[in-house]
């Protein structure tokens, strides 16, 4: 009778154990592997992310298990206290996106992205130096991207019923910056903020724990729903 019963036992964690892999196979299957620039060494997103049947993107950002003397690119922090986090523009000779990031283990977003040029990218990163703009701030030895705080940040709190708006204006704020550095024709066009509601937020992963603490279920819907 014993030996019935652990053959059943045995039976029974097989069975779970194929169906928790299964699961996996089917999660992973709908993530998006960013894959690395050639010339950078970094993780691109696709220009049509928000537009595909994704529910989430793995794209880590430069973190890397060496000491990186040379950056590729930048990132501006500003925190909101309502995320419980921190919105941050990446900037690189790519692309230029808004996301969130947290140290803690509520889920990281996409909210916005833009391709440019590697020659308006150098336009850009003349304005790192701009102290009245941004605070240099504290960068992994292992990160491929210099970090800085947004100087004079419009801040939100937990009584905040809009912080997506300010999260914009302060979008807007570094867009403004950086378009006055830049020709008519390479100047970024950022959607009026009607239109970058109706963005899709797209979920990020950076590493497989990820989604252990933050379950990926399905795709997020739109700001405004």
């Amino acid at each position: 009778m014993i030996a019935l019963k652990s053959i059943m036992v045995f039976f029974l964690v097989l069975v779970l154990s194929m169906g928790s892999m299964a699961q996996e196979r089917r999660i992973k299957s709908k993530i998006y592997s960013c894959p690395t620039d050639s010339t950078y060494q970094i993780k691109i997103i696709r220009e049509d992310i928000f537009e595909t049947d994704y529910v989430a993107l793995y794209v880590p950002e430069g973190i890397e298990l060496e000491k990186q003397d040379k950056k590729v690119g930048f990132k501006i922090f500003w925190y909101s206290y309502t995320d419980e986090g921190r919105f941050s523009l990446v900037v690189n000779p790519r692309q230029i996106y808004l996301r969130t990031g947290h140290d803690n283990p509520n889920p990281n977003y996409l909210f916005w992205l833009y391709s440019i040029t590697p020659e308006t990218y150098s336009k850009l990163s003349e304005l790192s130096k701009d102290t009245n703009f941004i605070n240099e701030a504290y960068t992994s030895e292992t990160s491929k991207y210099k970090s800085y705080w947004l100087k004079n940040a419009i801040s939100d709190s937990a009584s905040t019923n809009d912080h997506y708006y300010i999260a914009y204006q302060n979008l807007k704020t570094i867009i403004d910056k950086f378009n006055s550095n830049l020709d008519d024709d390479n100047k970024i066009k950022l959607p009026n903020y009607q239109d970058f509601l109706k963005i899709n937020r797209f979920q990020m992963v950076y590493s497989a724990q990820d989604l252990i603490v933050s379950p990926i279920i399905k795709k997020e819907k739109s700001k405004e729903d």
